[in-house]
């Protein structure tokens, strides 16, 4: 029997785990603690699908990193694991029925040993009931724990807010219009399924960017109070968040984009108010696309062909939603199917 190293450990240190602190607690504050249940639901659901995809790449992690039977764990440990996620998705209709937002939850950590099936276990509870976690996968064995990191983040755990909405020529644009704009900054934008990233076809881009601005004009949001009837805007979720999304904005400035509606960060003189912002002619890889604000800012872009806007569409770590707006049926499936979302509306957009 033949010994081989399978990967050099990688020994975390102090800083390594202090960055993973703050990581979490930030994005515990600022998103998933103000997550909706049904995209808490929708999330577990995913990952159990992707664990069930990747079933034979775990029974032979977890053969040639840890000993364990190759059919024990396909047989049994990965469908135990998608049936413990898939538990915990199904209860949240019981735990949130009165609610529209995950319970109140925290910061956990975890050291977790064993199986992809034990860690899920150890995290299903915890995730259902809105808390994030750092997890410590074992010293020894921990590429099982790498790669459920990797489905994850796939499966749109790691925040979003970043989705695409495209509109291509043959659009309906009243019909586009309306939902761009409603999917670019509802609740302020602090959803994980904001579409704000928004790609044009070059052939409608300027009457289109023309028609988001004047639909701002003709319909502004209405600040004030969330309490008060008629107000449709109310203030960002806390000041670090506040100052933030102020924060990018400035960024995009500095990156040289047009601003098409918005882009001050300040309405009324009232801090903690944030103004729905677009920029145009933005870099594919400028701050502003590639990182995530979790506000009402959104970036419109070009593109000519169908193949191109898929490219740029799926070029970011996030994956939670998309949005395809088109009179062409055949074309929303095409698009639809090649786009790495974990969910795609056709000439609407969904949260």
């Amino acid at each position: 029997m033949t010994t081989i190293e399978l990967t050099g450990r990688d020994r975390r240190q102090v800083e390594h785990v202090d960055a993973a602190v703050d990581a979490a607690s930030h994005a515990y504050q600022t998103i998933w603690k103000h997550t909706q249940a049904a995209t808490g639901q929708m999330l577990l659901s995913r990952l159990a699908e992707l664990i069930e995809r990747e079933a034979h790449t775990f029974a032979t992690i977890h053969s040639v990193d840890g000993g364990m039977a190759y059919e024990d764990v396909k047989l049994f440990d990965v469908p135990q694991a998608c049936e413990t996620l898939r538990y915990f998705a199904s209860a949240q209709r019981a735990m949130y029925e009165r609610s529209t937002t995950l319970m109140e939850g925290g910061l956990l950590g975890k050291s977790l040993l064993g199986s992809v099936q034990r860690l899920c276990r150890g995290m299903r509870r915890s995730l259902a009931e809105g808390s994030t976690l750092i997890v410590k996968s074992p010293e020894f064995t921990p590429l099982y724990g790498q790669k459920l990191g990797q489905l994850v983040t796939e499966a749109g755990f790691g925040c979003g807010g970043k989705s695409p909405s495209i509109v291509f020529e043959d659009a309906n644009l009243e019909n586009a219009l309306f939902w761009v704009s409603a999917g670019s900054s509802a609740n302020n934008g602090q959803v994980y399924a904001l579409g704000s990233r928004i790609y044009v076809q070059d052939s409608i881009y300027d009457k289109f960017v023309q028609g988001l601005a004047a639909h701002s004009y003709q319909k502004p949001a209405v600040m004030g109070d969330p309490l008060q009837n008629g107000v449709t805007k109310g203030p960002i979720v806390n000041k670090q968040q506040y100052e933030r999304i102020l924060s990018y904005m400035e960024k995009g400035r500095q990156e040289d984009a047009r601003t098409i509606i918005g882009g001050s960060g300040k309405t009324q003189g009232s801090s903690g108010f944030v103004e729905n912002t677009i920029f145009a002619d933005v870099a594919e890889d400028s701050t502003i696309v590639k990182e995530e604000v979790f506000g009402p800012v959104a970036t419109v872009h070009r593109f000519s062909t169908e193949e191109e806007v898929i490219a740029k569409a799926n070029d970011i770590e996030y994956g939670l939603s998309a949005a395809v707006f088109t009179e062409n049926v055949h074309r929303a499936d095409r698009v639809a199917a090649a786009l790495e979302s974990g969910q795609v509306t056709v000439n609407c957009w969904a949260n």
